[in-house]
């Protein structure tokens, strides 16, 4: 195995094949939070911490910061962070964006970091208070979030609320609602009381807080209150909870509003009613109102996510999945409402779903017809459908079902979206060990045009084949597809891998990304020393001293 050392100087002698390392080209967000991570992993603490405090300097901190900083054990070094939280510039803002939930903010990372330090949690309500946004609609999001880690972390103490009710006033009261793990035991009438209005935007965690309390009808009379997105997103919650009245939801949500006439908030509202339907267990009202749901802008709403959703329910509860069932949801597919990009996302796991849920004629007919059918409307990656047929013959135990998909993807290569799906099967194809040869071209192609796929799937057979295949194919994107390899090889251990892809590197960019994955690699076995100095060398830490 590779030891520290023999690491440390393969990326300095790929770098000097370069002339160095060059200017700062700037990484990924994800990149400082994948190596902090590391860090902890390998026990470095302090080190840890010390990154940390350095992304505090950004304008807003990367995605994943609030899981990281809260990993920090010792409660020394979680009172120091969160000491120097409160006093960055990024405390009293927030990161994400109000569409992406649940929101996120820096004092209420403070606040999980204060472990019931009360005067740290005052000091990072404070901070939000005292620096309210601007925009009037950013308040309850970047407040409220800190109003509810406040309320989480003191869940079991009701005399909380009189305290944090004691911080939030004048104006600032109305985001008291936002403490619903406190108010949903003492019910709506206590909570009006106290609260006055409340905002829609703590109106479905209020909801739900009703709910779990016991209290599902005064959920329902409240939930029905809230303007129209978020009752129909309390609606909803309060059906996946599984809590009784299913006609009082499934009525009270037919009469909500819609949240303008603009046909995707039609649409939008369409969807979440098939939702609650499903969730009710009234399958096939839901399926009646699938049939005629148009496409929607929005991703993650129209037909096609939701016909995969209702076969996944089936999957979960194979009693359900009729022949008949089966049939609507592939007339759904398959039909004009299904636009052909959505279609391209979801074909391959409905038709394995279908082929598993399926009797003898369901699974003719999807062969048949349907496949051809949804290849008919798929402008590009037409094949998608016929991979997804392949692979389910691949589950029922015919390795060979896909090898002439393998064998048109080896040769042609140029279909992105079906090669990620052919890679991902081909383990279970067993195609390495049955035919190493096409498995190699069809490796070849998908590293050509630079496929990100799984190698989490490749076992002792699949791998054997990477190196040479990696080092003869050429470089043709402004990043070397090698980088995939070399984060696997970082996150399993393979030392030898990561060596390879250091060695094979083919300019002074791609050895910077693939020695950031020996940083990481290192740091998560606890070798600190030249974690570090490949870090610094590749401009993943700046931290002096």
């Amino acid at each position: 195995m590779q030891s520290e050392s023999d690491l440390v100087a393969a990326v300095h002698a790929a770098f000097a094949r370069f002339g160095g390392p060059g200017p700062d080209i700037g990484l990924k967000n994800e990149a400082p939070i994948r190596w902090i991570g590391a860090l902890l992993d390998g026990g470095h603490e302090d080190r840890a911490v010390a990154e940390l405090r350095e992304l505090l300097s950004w304008p807003e901190p990367p995605d994943g910061f609030d899981e990281v900083a809260t990993r920090i054990r010792a409660g020394g070094r979680r009172r120091a962070l969160a000491l120097d939280m409160l006093d960055s510039a990024c405390v009293s803002g927030a990161y994400g964006s109000r569409w992406s939930l649940p929101y996120r903010g820096v004092a209420a990372t403070v606040v999980r970091l204060a472990d019931g330090d009360q005067h740290l949690e005052d000091a990072a309500l404070r901070k939000v208070l005292k620096y309210a946004p601007d925009e009037a609609w950013e308040s309850p999001y970047r407040i409220g979030v800190v109003v509810a880690a406040l309320a989480e972390a003191h869940r079991d103490e009701p005399a909380y609320l009189d305290h944090l009710a004691g911080l939030l006033v004048g104006d600032d009261r109305r985001h008291l609602a936002f403490a619903a793990a406190l108010l949903g035991p003492l019910g709506l009438d206590e909570t009006l009381r106290l609260c006055g209005t409340v905002a829609d935007e703590a109106g479905e965690s209020l909801a739900a807080a009703f709910a779990d309390a016991g209290r599902f009808d005064e959920a329902l009379t409240f939930a029905v209150t809230l303007g129209a997105d978020a009752r129909q997103r309390a609606l909803l919650r309060l059906a996946r909870l599984g809590r009784p009245a299913e006609r009082a939801l499934v009525a009270a949500y037919r009469k909500c509003p819609r949240a303008s006439r603009q046909r995707d908030d039609q649409v939008i509202y369409r969807c979440r009613l098939i939702s609650l339907l499903l969730a009710s267990d009234r399958v096939d009202d839901a399926l009646a109102e699938l049939a005629s749901l148009p496409d929607c802008r929005y991703a993650g709403y129209g037909p096609a996510p939701l016909a995969v959703e209702v076969l996944r329910r089936f999957a979960d509860r194979p009693a359900e999945a009729t022949p008949a069932r089966l049939r609507a949801v592939l007339d759904v597919l398959a039909g004009d409402h299904v636009i052909a990009q959505e279609l391209r996302e979801v074909v391959v796991d409905a038709v394995r779903l279908v082929h598993h849920l399926g009797d003898a004629t369901v699974r003719a007919e999807l062969a048949a017809t349907d496949v051809p059918r949804m290849r008919d409307r798929l402008r590009i990656s037409r094949t998608l459908a016929d991979a997804g047929l392949a692979w389910a013959r691949v589950d029922d135990g015919d390795p060979a079902a896909a090898d002439p998909l393998f064998a048109s993807a080896a040769a042609d290569g140029t279909d992105t979206a079906t090669l990620k799906v052919l890679l991902t099967m081909a383990p279970q194809a067993r195609l390495a060990s049955r035919n190493p040869e096409l498995f190699t071209r069809v490796l070849a192609a998908g590293f050509r045009n630079a496929v990100w796929f799984p190698f989490e799937g490749f076992g002792a057979d699949e791998l054997r084949l990477v190196p040479d295949t990696l080092a003869g194919t050429p470089h043709s994107f402004p990043r070397w597809v090698g980088t995939r390899v070399s984060a696997f090889a970082a996150d399993t251990g393979d030392r030898q891998l990561l060596a390879f892809t250091v060695a094979i590197a083919p300019d002074a960019e791609a050895v910077r990304l693939v020695g950031c994955d020996v940083a990481v690699a290192l740091a998560r076995a606890g070798e600190l020393a030249g974690a570090v100095e490949i870090a610094e060398l590749c401009q993943l830490s700046s931290i002096e001293g």
